[in-house]
């Protein structure tokens, strides 16, 4: 996963905290990481497939990957010391 990091330009905090930040109400920083993070959220679409995905942004799995990986911001408790991004991808 180290790709995502190089991606994402807030080396310095980790997701959970910038997560925090979103459940806060900060609206750009919401569309920012999720942009930023379309590299995960494509991966983990095209986990579930055996052959390459091509043209996956228009995908209806796409728009799924997307809604999901907002509802996984919005759920994700930063009291339990978790990675986001493996409650993002297992979702627990």
């Amino acid at each position: 996963m180290l790709f995502i990091w190089t991606l994402f330009e807030y080396t310095s905090e980790t997701a959970a905290n910038i997560v925090k930040k979103i459940q806060n109400g900060d609206k750009q920083l919401r569309e920012k990481f999720i942009r930023d993070y379309i590299p995960f959220i494509i991966k983990i679409i095209s986990s579930f497939y055996s052959k390459k995905l091509f043209d996956v942004e228009n995908r209806d799995e796409y728009s799924i990957g997307l809604i999901a990986f907002d509802e996984a911001i919005e759920k994700y408790d930063t009291s339990k010391n978790k990675s986001f991004l493996s409650f993002a991808w297992f979702g627990r």
